[in-house]
């Protein structure tokens, strides 16, 4: 094999180690920003399940207090709560079923994200949050 076409073989690992990479600073973002109650989610459940674990997995998301990566479960509180989504029973079991999609023809969001990193959507996870007007009452 040529080196180029090594370069081209491994070129899909390298895009996904990218995207993996983007995706946890912004899941990080997420889980700095203040919760101001105007915050939410607007792509599917599975998305932001799949998203945070996809974060959670790289271990480069510390607790502060402890210094150790964070427990997949604490992401899965702050962020949930932050973007008025249900906080699953169980994050492990949701995560991955929503990476998997089985029964659905669709991709996984990780290769959605990557996606729309390669063709110039600088931050794709924003794109799902909005920011609700301060006028909007809460019932």
């Amino acid at each position: 094999m040529t080196e180029q076409t090594i370069a081209q073989n491994n070129r899909p690992a390298v895009c996904r180690q990218k995207a993996e990479q983007r995706l946890t600073a912004e899941v990080e973002q997420l889980l700095l920003a203040s919760d101001d109650g105007h915050s939410r989610w607007t792509g599917s459940k599975a998305d932001l399940y799949e998203a945070i674990y996809v974060a959670w997995d790289t271990h480069l998301i510390r607790d502060e207090a402890t210094g150790s990566p964070m427990l997949l479960k604490q992401m899965m509180v702050r962020v949930c709560r932050l973007m008025s989504v249900p906080v699953p029973a169980n994050p492990y079991s949701m995560a991955r079923r929503a990476a998997r999609r089985k029964g659905v023809k669709a991709a996984s969001y990780m290769e959605r994200y990557t996606h729309m990193l390669e063709h110039g959507n600088d931050s794709p996870l924003r794109r799902c949050v909005r920011r609700a007007d301060h006028s909007e009452s809460k019932h």
